[in-house]
């Protein structure tokens, strides 16, 4: 297994191929795809560089946190789904994106995660979980809101006026 780095790079074929997961998956359309594609910070790939697993984000504002964050997603094919994957590539994405805080010329405070999978719901119990993330609250459909700051990540006294 190999982590790559896409985000920023030109890997036309390998974003082609994330692009027809995500179809084949039925997780999106061609047309969402084919959007979120430049949103792709990492991917996991196989012994024959087939995308095992990725992580994609975008920045977001939370008004509850007052600044602006990536809003992190993953996505492992169910071949791999007991390997751990999202744990590497959260690892990978988080390194990256704390030493590259700034994305469209927004300074991010750190990693915003929706748990939208039923078994990080149930599994993940601790405020903070053993990756250091943090418990903030809760969505609508009852699945966890998380938070990871980057380090020195401080707060903006003109985000609170």
């Amino acid at each position: 297994m190999q982590l790559v780095k896409v985000w920023g790079e030109d890997l036309p074929k390998l974003r082609e191929k994330i692009i027809n997961l995500w179809v084949n998956e039925g997780v999106l359309t061609r047309e969402e795809a084919n959007k979120r594609v430049n949103d792709v910070i990492c991917a996991a790939l196989d012994d024959n560089l087939e995308v095992m697993a990725l992580c994609s984000g975008s920045p977001m504002y939370s008004d509850q946190l007052k600044d602006w964050f990536i809003y992190y997603r993953h996505f492992t094919t169910p071949k791999y789904r007991n390997n751990k994957l999202s744990i590497d590539l959260y690892y990978a994405a988080k390194e990256l994106l704390n030493k590259n805080r700034k994305v469209n010329g927004i300074d991010l405070k750190g990693i915003y995660i929706v748990y939208e999978n039923e078994q990080y719901n149930k599994y993940y119990t601790k405020f903070i979980n053993d990756h250091g993330v943090i418990l903030i609250g809760w969505t609508p459909n009852n699945n966890q809101i998380r938070v990871d700051f980057f380090e020195g990540a401080q707060i903006d006294p003109k985000n609170l006026s």
